[in-house]
Formats: structure tokens, sequence, C-alpha cells
């Protein structure tokens, strides 16, 4: 892989443009944000996964179908590993990324390390074929340690495993924990970034509503991030499937192309194009 690679989620208006030859770009992102995983069942899932890699070739995100999280306690036992090597297989990824997530509240932090570490190790081991395996900061969650920075850090540099930055879960933990954006991101594993998830979003009614379109004041930082690290994939998560009341958003399908999202879209993929 060529650093550096832009990659989109995969979207009916991400297609179109792509077969317009309106945008450029070198993955798809599989499984998009909110809405192929378990929406209508897994033949349905490996279905649009093969019409998919007939169009782009396929960054494969996540561990689905397995529903379970890298902290649980039992996270070897509940994992198919068999199935998740089924879909690698088709998608033809060249690696693979995971949350760090699935520590009770009550979870220390010395737990939350060994139990990501084992199951992370559980991983290396049966997908060592994998050009990368990469961790993804997570938002927040009931227990602390799991949007530690420093407990992000020791288990990426533990494991040896490459770093995924979502900027707008660092975002919304660096404000759960009272920290600037900035200073968050310094405190990150940034010597093994391999990848970025970029999107937009908006604070609503206290909460974080994201994978909207980037806001303008975002793009110095993705700037920064991309001429400043060992980025090799930067990712565009734009789409959101599930409505907020209140707030007016876009909303993707995976049943008709929304023309207002189609416009973001296109306008995002441009301005990240000349940036890379």
């Amino acid at each position: 892989m060529t650093p550096t690679c832009l990659a989109c989620n995969y979207l009916i208006e991400a297609e179109e443009l792509l077969l317009e030859g309106s945008v450029r770009f070198d993955y798809f992102k599989y499984p998009s944000f909110g809405l192929e995983p378990g929406e209508k069942g897994l033949a349905d899932f490996f279905a649009l996964l093969e019409k998919i890699i007939k169009v782009k070739p396929v960054i494969y995100h996540g561990i689905y179908p397995n529903t379970t999280n890298l902290c649980a306690p039992h996270f070897k036992e509940d994992f198919d590993i068999t199935v998740l090597k089924q879909v690698c297989e088709l998608a033809g990824s060249p690696g693979i990324s995971i949350h760090l997530d699935g520590a009770d509240k009550q979870m220390s932090r010395k737990n939350v390390v060994a139990t990501a570490i084992d199951a992370i190790s559980y991983l290396k081991e049966h997908f060592s074929n994998m050009t990368f395996i990469s961790l993804e900061n997570t938002e927040h969650s009931l227990n602390p340690h799991i949007f530690d920075p420093l407990v992000i850090s020791e288990i990426i540099h533990e494991t040896g495993l490459a770093f995924l930055l979502d900027v707008s879960h660092a975002n919304w933990a660096a404000e759960e924990r009272g920290d600037s954006l900035l200073d968050y991101i310094g405190q990150l594993p940034m010597d093994q970034l391999y990848e970025i998830h970029i999107n937009g979003w908006i604070k609503h009614q206290g909460e974080q509503i994201a994978h909207l379109k980037i806001q303008d004041e975002l793009y110095p930082l993705i700037e920064s991030l991309i001429a400043h690290s060992p980025a090799q994939i930067i990712t565009l998560e734009y789409g959101r499937s599930l409505a907020v009341p209140g707030a007016d958003l876009p909303l993707v399908s995976s049943q008709k192309s929304n023309p207002r999202a189609k416009t973001e879209l296109k306008e995002q993929l441009l301005r990240l194009s000349e940036l890379i």
C-alpha cells in the first residue's frame, strides 16, 4: 500500500460519484457506519460485499459478524474466528481495524490493559497474514480507562499494533476528560499512526452527533496530521443512517441515493484528495 491512500465509507452516493468520474479514491471502507451489519442478515451482508469489491477494493473495518468486544472477559471463547476469516478472504482487505471497547464499569486499568493485550495476541496469531491490524480509539465509555490516551498508548506499544486515530472520537473523549482536542491527540500513540478516520460533528442537546460533513475549521488539523504523521490511510467516514430529533441532517440508506448527501460527499472527497 502506497502512502497516502484515500478511503471512503461505502455509500450508494460514493459509488455513483466514483462511476461518474467525479471523484477518485483508493478503497471503500466496509462496513459503513450504521448501514450493513445485521441490517438484513449475514447473507445480504456477503452479497453487498461481493457487489462492492467489483467496483473498488475494500478495507474491512471491525470484527462483524462477531458482536463481542476486545475487553470482554470471555473474548476468545465467544469469538468466531472462522467466520471473520471468511469475510476477510472474500473482501481481500489488506488489514483489519478493531475497537478498544467492552470493559465493564468496574474493570481496573490493569485488567483493561491485560485483557486487551490477551485478545490482541489471539487476533495477531490468527491474522498474521494481514499487512496491518490497527486499534481504534473510542469516543467515551462507562469505563474511563477505555478512552484514557495513556492506556491506549500502552496497549499499542505492548502489542505492536498499528494505531487508528478517529478524530471525532478523540474530540468527544477529550471533552469527557476536560482536555483540548490537540492535547488529547498529543497523548495518543501517534508514532504508530497508520490510519485516520475523519468526519464532522455537531453538538446537539449535549450530545456529539458525528459522521456528518467535515467542518471547515477541522481541515487545518487534518492537513497537519497528514503532513506530520506516518499515516498510510485517510478514511472519510461520512454518512448517517439514523435521524436525530430536532436536527436537520442528510441521511443515507442502502436503498437510494440522497442528493444532499452526495453533494456533501463530493466536496469532502475533493478537498481531501487535494490534501493528500
